[in-house]
C-alpha cells in the first residue's frame, strides 16, 4: 500500500517547507534548487486549471476557492497506474491515453508557480503560499478557526500540472481539497478538448475522508 499517497498534499507541502527551514545551509540550498527550478505554466495549463476547478466546485457556489500558489510536487512514479482507491479509480483511469499519463508524470517532477489572475472561474480564486498555509492550518485549532471565519470556503486546494497528449486534445490533472488536517478529497480529472473547449470527461477519486474523520 502506498502510504505516502495518503498524506494530504497541503500537509506534505508544509513538511517540505519545514525541512527547508531545518536543513544545514548546503543541503537547504540543494533542496531549494529542486523546489524552485519550477516549470512555467503554459496558457493551456490555465485553461485546463479553470475547467477542472469550475467542474469541481461549480455546483457548490463557493464565495472563493483557496489555492496553493504552486502546483503539486512529489507524485510517486507510476502513480497513475496504481489502484490507490479501489477498482473504481483504476477503471476510470484506464481510458486515459498512456501518452497523457507519461506526460503527467514527467511534468510533475517539478512544480510551477500559479498566477491567480490567469485562472477563469465563476468564483474568486485566492492563492496561498507554503508559509502562509503552514501558519494558518499547521497550528492547533487552525482548521476550526478557519472554517468559523470562512464558512463558504471549501478548504485548501492543491493542483498538479496537467499531462497532455501530443496534439493537446486529452489532458489529466490532479485536484485535491483538504478541509481539515487529514480530511479531504483528491481526484484525477480527465479532460478532452471538444470544438476547441476543454471539458471534463471523468474523475477518478484517489482518497476521500469526510468531515466526520477530522476528529
Amino acid at each position: 500500500m502506498n502510504y505516502l499517497w495518503r498524506i494530504p498534499g497541503w500537509l506534505l507541502v508544509i513538511m517540505i517547507a519545514n525541512a527547508l527551514a531545518q536543513n544545514p545551509p548546503k543541503e537547504k540550498l540543494l533542496l531549494k534548487m529542486t523546489l524552485d527550478d519550477a516549470e512555467v505554466c503554459a496558457d493551456e495549463d490555465y485553461i485546463i486549471f479553470s475547467a477542472a476547478l469550475s467542474d469541481s466546485f461549480g455546483k457548490q457556489h463557493p464565495d472563493k476557492v483557496l489555492l496553493l500558489d504552486h502546483t503539486a510536487l512529489a507524485f510517486p512514479q507510476g502513480i497513475v497506474r496504481y489502484d490507490p482507491f479501489g477498482r473504481k479509480a483504476q477503471k476510470s483511469l484506464k481510458d486515459v491515453p498512456i501518452e497523457v499519463t507519461d506526460d503527467f508524470e514527467n511534468r510533475n517532477k517539478s512544480r510551477a508557480t500559479i498566477d491567480e489572475y490567469r485562472i477563469r472561474t465563476p468564483f474568486q480564486t485566492t492563492l496561498l503560499t507554503d508559509v502562509a498555509a503552514g501558519k494558518l492550518f499547521g497550528r492547533i485549532g487552525g482548521w476550526t478557526a478557519f472554517h468559523k471565519d470562512n464558512p463558504d470556503i471549501p478548504g485548501l486546494t492543491l493542483m498538479s500540472l496537467p499531462g497532455l497528449n501530443s496534439d493537446h486534445t486529452r489532458a489529466l490533472v490532479y485536484v485535491e481539497t483538504s478541509w481539515c488536517r487529514y480530511g479531504g478529497v483528491g481526484a484525477f480529472v480527465s479532460l478532452t478538448k471538444d470544438e476547441g473547449e476543454w471539458k471534463v470527461l471523468s474523475k477518478a477519486v484517489t482518497y476521500f475522508l469526510g468531515e466526520e474523520d477530522c476528529g
